[in-house]
């Protein structure tokens, strides 16, 4: 006989979390401004976003009871969380804590077919990333707040939030200081999220600033302050030898009225009508779609009636390339090493935002006016590039001077579909990676910047270029790179009872490693929900 799968409604909780870490609220349960109403909320979040979003509603002072449902497990293995692993991890042990999703071929990269790592379990891709902490620009902050119509969103008023969310420990040894000067009027000492610069340097990294400034590039001593652009060290989410996650920042010490339930994916959203009325377990990456919400012909291609016609659901996908380019280290000429590796986490990398000149770039023009106004803003980045000396893969005993270059304000927009009514099938995820002009012209100047570096520096000199192009002739260059339905407040448009608070609401992406903007989406969430049925009395 086949079993009816289960159905969680908010009979029992005022909020139920689902996806990663998402939410249904039902008022019959609350008390304040909403007493006596009848709504149901759902919020699709994951890792930070849920987590921040669940830990807050919980603490609200009405003090109403929360379901977080995680398709994953808990991760509570101390051994997935050593700092001084977080740089390679999510290729390591991390894998067994993703959900190891591939995107299509993607046309300007001869076809190749890309990992796209997504973290499985409490705390998201918290659980697995690199851990860096930055905010990203004032200029696509406040182009944030200008697109959705909502001043919370500005620079001003997220610099604040992100006071509230950090916990800031700067152990830099004193020798350093002049790379590392966060303001500490304009960081945070007492949030939930432990940010920390190492007490450790390697050797390598302070010649690396030598040169970059000889290069003519700026420092910038805090990645996270209005003077975005320039090459500092970015702080990370660890503290005492450990990985902070947004489960252990947010989610510990377990409180009595938020019950966890792990390994429990979920299917989909149930309906009454257009009206939210809670959730059948399975998974939920794909969960508006599944639940009938999205492009009329693709859900009835798969079979799945349609509960709103929103076209838009899935589209406009964006993501930050990575390019990395390497040169051999001159053996006789430099004579430092990089430490090996440690527990304990290590500052080894030089990076920050950089900007080439937009306005040189022909395929700026094809642009909207308001698109290359925020383009050409002296404080919107072109690209990130970080600087690290490694003991080479390639060549036993030699070095490698290694430049990551990441796109930042790309243009060209991707796709997140379904790949059958399963909801155990993985989606698919078409990136469609510098199928922009734009994006190409940015990754070619940027690249062609980062070259001349490598291979231009009198105190790291090189030999060759052994990741990388052949030439700084475009020619060389570009074969070298082959290879909103939601309204301010998150509720989708055209429903009742349903708000989407992730990362896929955010118009403009940040010039930053995106866990700190996926928290702050959670805690701006909740201080809605919470003002909007008065759950703050």
């Amino acid at each position: 006989m086949r079993r009816e799968a289960p159905v969680m409604t908010t009979t029992d909780y005022d909020f139920i979390v689902v996806g990663g870490k998402s939410v249904l609220i039902n008022s019959h349960h609350l008390t304040g401004g909403c007493e006596g109403a009848s709504f149901l909320v759902l919020i699709l979040v994951g890792g930070p976003c849920g987590s921040s979003l669940a830990a807050r509603l919980s603490d609200a002072p009405s003090r109403p009871s929360v379901l977080l449902i995680e398709a994953g497990g808990r991760n509570e293995d101390p051994a997935s969380r050593v700092a001084g692993e977080r740089n390679t991890f999510w290729a390591a042990g991390g894998l067994e804590l993703d959900y190891g999703y591939k995107t299509t071929p993607q046309a300007a990269l001869n076809d190749r077919e890309l990992p796209y790592h997504r973290g499985k379990g409490l705390g998201g891709s918290t659980a697995t990333n690199i851990g860096v902490w930055d905010y990203g620009s004032s200029s696509e902050l406040d182009e944030w707040a200008r697109l959705v119509g909502d001043d919370c969103w500005k620079w001003e008023k997220v610099q604040e939030r992100y006071q509230r969310i950090e916990r800031y420990h700067n152990f830099t040894p004193e020798k350093y200081g002049r790379y590392v000067k966060p303001n500490p009027l304009s960081h945070g000492t007492s949030g939930p999220v432990d940010v920390t610069y190492p007490v450790i340097w390697d050797p390598c990294l302070s010649l690396i600033f030598d040169a970059v400034e000889a290069h003519g590039l700026p420092l910038n001593p805090d990645l996270s302050s209005d003077e975005c652009l320039g090459m500092g060290v970015a702080p990370a989410t660890v503290l005492d030898g450990l990985r902070v996650t947004a489960s252990s920042a947010y989610l510990e010490p377990q409180r009595e009225n938020l019950q966890i339930l792990t390994q429990s994916p979920v299917q989909r959203v149930v309906f009454e009508g257009t009206k939210a009325q809670g959730v059948e377990l399975i998974r939920g990456d794909r969960l508006l779609l599944l639940s009938g919400i999205g492009a009329a012909n693709e859900l009835a291609g798969y079979g799945i009636s349609v509960v709103l016609k929103q076209p838009n659901i899935g589209l406009k996908l964006k993501d930050h390339p990575m390019i990395r380019l390497g040169a051999t280290v001159e053996q006789d000429a430099f004579h430092h090493k990089p430490l090996a590796a440690t527990a304990d986490d290590i500052a080894a990398a030089a990076q920050g935002y950089l900007k080439v000149d937009p306005s040189t770039l022909p395929a700026l023009s094809s642009l909207s006016a308001e698109v290359q106004s925020h383009l050409l803003n002296d404080r919107t980045p072109t690209h990130e590039m970080l600087l690290r000396i490694v003991h080479s893969p390639m060549q036993e005993g030699r070095l490698l001077w290694i430049a990551v270059l990441v796109l930042m304000n790309c243009q060209s927009l991707g796709k997140v579909s379904l790949r059958s009514k399963n909801p155990l099938d993985a989606p698919v995820v078409d990136i469609n990676l510098l199928s922009h002009p734009y994006d190409l012209q940015v990754a070619t100047e940027a690249i062609r910047s980062a070259v001349q570096l490598l291979r231009g520096s009198s105190i790291i000199p090189t030999e060759e270029l052994v990741l990388g192009p052949k030439s700084l002739k475009d020619a060389d260059i570009v074969p070298e790179l082959e290879g909103t339905c939601v309204t301010p407040d998150f509720k989708v448009q055209g429903l009742e009872g349903l708000r989407v608070a992730d990362l896929s609401v955010v118009p403009v992406i940040p010039s930053n490693h995106i866990q700190s903007t996926a928290y702050l989406i959670g805690e701006i969430a909740a201080d809605k929900i919470i003002a909007e049925y008065g759950l703050g009395t």
